[in-house]
């Protein structure tokens, strides 16, 4: 259970991020609170003079301060000292509060906006700087919940706790105000605002507790809707669609529930404070008039700065709620983001440069392990793939061909042995440099939903000239059906590429590796789920660019494997065959 001391950190970590951000526009904001509650307290001292030159209440000059420093000052600006003078200036306070207080609120929402983008945008930069090691063993989905559920929470937290600052900086203001009424009952206020907030520290604490049952409950939530998505298909031919819909359902009411404590915990604070609020008001008429015999014009100003001084603690119970509950939220952020950024990769080559492959690219005794080191993917391999030539990777699932082809493609480090391209070793500061000379055609294609131009340019520094895509089209067998698409190259593919059939799909893929002409071309099992038909349109394009580059396959079917010039057999993480 969090005690409150690890609350208290959370929330000094949290405003410490928050002010590094915030700069000097912190500082800003500081100011316009000041000058704004300044104002405000001078507005509500005018008001005693404001009721004596109305006959409403009786005032002594000679015994009021606020009335004797306030004809001091019309004295000595030349005004008189009349009711209609002293509306004017009232007027003109109002006014001044008003426009501060616009540029605070324009100002603090700026900054909650800013900052909510910038924790997002930090974010996203890290989840893309991981290294695919971490990412493959972490759920897309989480990802997903961080950058949209948990960062919206920490948004309107902050704003909960901007505000909060605002009516601190108004509470501060009426006890100062109070003072120059009653200092003893300004005491009194202080010590009993915070009694109230003692006694409802217990349902806070419940706050949290519930805040971060919320973010569990809705990170699953955001993980069942990523499975039914991903799977939707084929949950619709296995008729277990229901089945989702009724783990949706679940999920909602578990995440549900925890938002209705969190409101009943809230609710439950705001109604006692209420009550004892409104109990403390009484309490306060009856001393004033009772045990001090306050007069009328000190009782009124006193009963409204009461009065506000017990809304502000309210109002501002009720923001601290919404602060803690935003701080579970900003703790899976900071420990989400620590995460992404510890398995970051080197994304700079510091200006090295990995030559064109030349002669051959080779590994010596390279091992590589997922989990822990009881079972390596690949055990001490040692091979050389030849440069211009085509070498197909086979063996049985699991064998570790991906593997190999993820660490050739600089996308994994070796935990063990050397990767060499020619005579450079690959290290860390050179895998973004050698991704460059390299693509990659997976078995699963990925187009998203844009046209056929978009996606072709997607893998390229800049937009190619449109005989260079006819050109990669040509090379990947694909330029006859994208002619007889309604737009050709500006045809829209859908989601995922669902307009295209599988094996235009995967040729429209292969054009986009084309297009960045790369050094090594690798192929991950890209005909496997292929008809004979697609399958040899494929082949073609393949046997068309041997020779031109380094073409790598990871294949299972003898058809392919016809078409390599070298054979790769691997199992269990070793080299079976080689030839």
């Amino acid at each position: 259970m969090p005690q409150p001391l690890t609350t208290f950190h959370l929330f000094s970590k949290y405003l410490r991020n928050f002010l590094e951000f915030a700069g000097l526009r912190s500082a800003g904001a500081a100011g316009l609170l000041f000058i704004a509650g300044l104002l405000q307290g001078i507005g509500l001292l005018m008001l005693i003079p404001l009721l004596g030159l109305t006959g409403f209440i009786s005032t002594d000059a000679a015994s009021n301060k606020i009335v004797t420093t306030l004809q001091g000052f019309f004295d000595s600006l030349g005004l008189n000292y009349s009711l209609t003078t002293v509306l004017f200036v009232f007027f003109l306070i109002l006014t001044a509060e008003a426009l501060f207080n616009r540029y605070r609120s324009i100002l603090l929402n700026n900054l909650q906006l800013d900052f909510t983008d910038h924790l997002r945008n930090r974010l996203y930069r890290s989840i893309g700087h991981a290294s695919w090691q971490f990412h493959s063993h972490h759920h897309s989905a989480d990802s997903v919940h961080l950058l949209d559920e948990v960062v919206s929470d920490i948004g309107q937290g902050t704003f909960s706790t901007l505000q909060l600052f605002v009516i601190i900086s108004h509470a501060i203001v009426y006890l100062l105000v109070s003072l120059q009424i009653s200092p003893v009952m300004t005491v009194l206020m202080m010590m009993t605002g915070l009694l109230l907030y003692g006694l409802v520290m217990p349902i806070n604490r419940r706050v949290f507790q519930h805040g971060q049952r919320a973010v569990d409950a809705s990170r699953t939530l955001y993980r069942t809707m990523a499975d039914f998505f991903a799977g939707l298909k084929l949950a619709k031919s296995y008729n277990r669609t229901e089945n989702h819909i009724e783990e949706f359902i679940t999920n909602t009411s578990k995440l549900r529930s925890e938002q209705k404590a969190l409101m009943f915990s809230s609710a439950s604070a705001q109604m006692w404070l209420r009550i004892l609020t409104g109990a403390l008001l009484c309490l306060f008429v009856y001393l004033a008039l009772a045990v001090f015999s306050m007069g009328a014009d000190r009782l009124i100003l006193l009963i409204i700065l009461a009065n506000r001084l017990y809304q502000a603690l309210s109002s501002g119970q009720n923001y601290w709620q919404y602060m803690l509950r935003m701080l579970p939220a900003y703790e899976t952020y900071t420990r989400a983001a620590g995460e992404f950024d510890q398995h970051a990769e080197v994304l700079q080559s510091s200006g090295k440069t990995v030559p064109p492959l030349q002669n051959k690219i080779t590994l010596q005794s390279v091992s590589f392990y997922y989990t822990d080191k009881q079972q390596a993917a690949l055990d001490n391999i040692s091979t050389s793939i030849p440069a211009k030539q085509t070498t197909a990777i086979t063996g049985p699932s699991g064998a570790g061909k991906s593997t190999l082809a993820d660490i050739l493609m600089g996308i994994l480090t070796p935990d063990e042995g050397k990767l060499f391209i020619d005579e450079t070793e690959l290290d860390a500061q050179l895998l973004p440099a050698w991704r460059q000379h390299v693509a990659y055609v997976p078995q699963e294609v990925y187009l998203f939903d844009g046209s056929i131009r978009s996606n072709l340019n997607w893998g390229c520094q800049e937009n190619k000239k449109e005989e260079d895509l006819w050109a990669a089209l040509e090379a990947a067998a694909a330029a006859d059906f994208v002619r007889q698409l309604p737009d050709g190259l500006d045809s829209l593919v859908g989601e995922r590429g669902v307009r295209l059939s599988g094996g235009e799909r995967q040729r429209v893929e292969l054009a986009r590796a084309i297009l960045i002409k790369p050094d090594v071309l690798i192929l991950d099992e890209a005909t496997s789920a292929l008809d004979l038909e697609n399958e040899q349109k494929i082949q073609e394009a393949i046997s068309r660019l041997h020779g031109n580059l380094t073409i790598i396959l990871i294949a299972h079917r003898s058809s392919t494997l016809k078409q390599a010039d070298n054979v790769i057999e691997l199992d269990n993480g070793k080299i079976q065959i080689k030839g």
